[in-house]
């Protein structure tokens, strides 16, 4: 399912009006969106990603990182149990 959130084999504008708005906001604020919008920008368009979609990329890279860290710290104690 995330696959076709991922908009990785079609253009996310060919959802305008095709499909429910809350399908439309998922695709958007997807995390992976923006790193699929980078590979499609420079596979099939040619061109860079924008500095734009490369800070967002940055910030959600950076954010997961920040988020294992505060989650494995709070569960290392249990991890090998939990493995």
């Amino acid at each position: 399912m995330w696959f076709y959130a991922c908009a990785i084999v079609y253009d996310p504008a060919a959802l305008k009006g095709k499909v429910p708005g809350f399908a439309e906001q998922f695709v958007k604020w997807n995390p992976m969106s923006v790193y699929i919008h980078a590979i499609r920008n420079t596979t099939f368009d040619g061109r860079g990603p924008t500095a734009l979609t490369f800070f967002a990329a940055t910030a959600y890279a950076i954010s997961s990182v920040l988020l294992g860290l505060v989650v494995f710290r709070k569960l290392d104690r249990r991890l090998a149990e939990e493995i």
